[in-house]
């Protein structure tokens, strides 16, 4: 809940005050670390009185060190090293840590876009169910460039909403 809202309209707000972000899983063990495969989330949020559903749609994939948050709407992407895990980034000189982002980037790329896509809505009362979409074919309901390609999906998110 703390990342659809930190997502949205509410960005500027929550962010002063420290609240929310993107995140990732991991799975953990005494023996063993397993972290999420690439996934995509789309966030929605309804607007009566214009009779429009805004979208929020971001993929997350962590690769080695680095969270890499891509947004296909804005075809933007974020890279975040995790120094706590990584301390030695802190001590890479500038040609260190621009190969070291060249290797990341060129590894997100070689990636699957994504395995699982998550559908979650803004607004908790206008919340009346969610969605899931797993994928190891290729089949992706949600393009590269942010568009919802599946008409069963743009259904689910729109019967969430009521004008």
């Amino acid at each position: 809940m703390a990342n659809g809202k930190s997502s949205g309209d509410g960005t500027s707000i929550l962010n002063r005050i420290g609240v929310g972000g993107y995140f990732h899983f991991t799975g953990q063990t005494s023996e063993f670390e397993a972290r999420q495969s690439p996934a995509v989330y789309v966030i929605s949020e309804s607007y009566p009185s214009r009779k429009e559903i805004r979208h929020w749609i971001f993929r997350i994939a962590f690769i080695e060190n680095a969270l890499v948050i891509d947004c296909p709407v804005e075809q933007t992407r974020f890279i975040i090293v995790d120094v706590c895990a990584w301390p030695i980034f802190e001590q890479l000189d500038k040609n260190q840590r621009e190969n070291y982002f060249e290797n990341i980037k060129n590894l997100a790329a070689s990636e699957p876009y994504y395995y699982f896509c998550g559908f979650g809505f803004l607004n908790p009362q206008k919340r009346r169910s969610t969605g899931f979409h797993f994928t190891t074919a290729n089949d992706y309901k949600i393009s590269k460039k942010g568009e919802i390609l599946d008409l069963g999906i743009k259904k689910l998110i729109e019967s969430n909403f009521s004008w």
